[in-house]
């Protein structure tokens, strides 16, 4: 084993291949306040994907408004996959002054290039340009405030990961809000392995951090979720990690299937077969407030329960 990379606040990633001794320690702040666009703001667009049933068998719908519903659990995916433009118009009930905006968009629907316009009088502006773009949670500032009620951002490339070419839009912000770098280890096992992942936790903070885990093959397509869960086919619980809040006083954890706290919040996905492995401090935001997403996590050791 060996490691391959760290991002963020990651003090000594190295211990990890050394038990019993230092541990690798992850930080993160925590964020603050997502601004919120004013009520009665309304979202449209140019189409989207019909809804379908998650793995408890509720109904998901994946329409515009999910992109000003304050929720990041949610998302706008339009019908079109390699058809672009995408466009998703916002309209607030009265003009604003704003500065920029912000789209967080889904791992494996991440705009890779758009445009932002707004409605001055009785045309459209465009006020930024985006291309190469990798990042879920893109801050766009505009060259100067403008004074509009309608935003409209056109997609004309997204990410693709194999999984179908489609935009997915979580939220968009009304201001430009530049992430808080999420603190992450990956680590090489050297072969592809199958298994039950095993982590040894020394310490946390008390705020029940999480750590998500993701899984994969190859380098290529390393991002923040796995290149393949099983759960992952209805965008399952887990939506493409696997998930565990940590204790303040520690714990030894293996990867086993299922939720790990009040029966419908922190999913694992248990048996994994990859190379590389991700571990991430960071919690999904349906997960709150057994697991957050910031806090102080200390790591002992990895290890695999290997099983063919």
């Amino acid at each position: 084993m060996r490691i391959v990379r760290s991002a963020g606040d990651v003090q000594r990633p190295d211990a990890l291949l050394e038990p019993g001794g230092k541990v690798t320690v992850l930080r993160r702040d925590q964020p603050p306040a997502v601004p919120r666009w004013p009520e009665g703001t309304t979202a449209e667009a140019s189409s989207t994907h019909p809804g379908n049933n998650g793995n408890d068998g509720s109904p998901r719908t994946y329409e515009a408004k999910h992109a000003v519903d304050g929720d990041l659990g949610t998302f706008w995916n339009d019908d079109t996959e390699h058809d672009f433009p995408d466009t998703l118009t916002l309209t607030t009930p009265e003009e604003r002054e704003l500065s920029g905006v912000t789209v967080v968009s889904s791992t494996d629907g991440v705009p890779t290039a758009f445009t932002v316009a707004v409605r001055a009088g009785a045309a459209w502006r465009t006020v930024a340009t985006v291309t190469g773009n990798h990042a879920v949670q893109r801050a766009v500032r505009f060259d100067s405030p403008v004074s509009t009620n309608r935003v409209r951002i056109s997609v004309t490339a997204v990410q693709d990961l194999g999984r179908g070419v489609f935009t997915r839009i979580n939220e968009v912000w009304p201001e430009a809000v530049d992430p808080v770098a999420a603190p992450s280890v990956t680590l090489d096992f050297g072969k592809v392995v199958v298994g039950y992942p095993k982590v040894d936790f020394a310490w946390a903070s008390d705020n029940h951090p999480g750590v998500r885990l993701a899984f994969f093959e190859t380098l290529h397509h390393l991002t923040e979720r796995s290149d393949f869960t099983r759960a992952d086919q209805a965008g399952g619980a887990g939506q493409g990690t696997d998930q565990y809040a940590v204790p303040a006083g520690g714990a030894s954890w293996t990867d086993q299937k299922g939720y790990g706290s009040g029966g419908d919040k922190v999913y694992a996905d248990g048996l994994h077969g990859f190379r590389y492995l991700k571990i991430t401090l960071d919690a999904l935001p349906s997960d709150a407030p057994a697991a957050q997403p910031w806090g102080t996590v200390a790591i002992d050791a990895v290890a695999l329960d290997f099983t063919a």
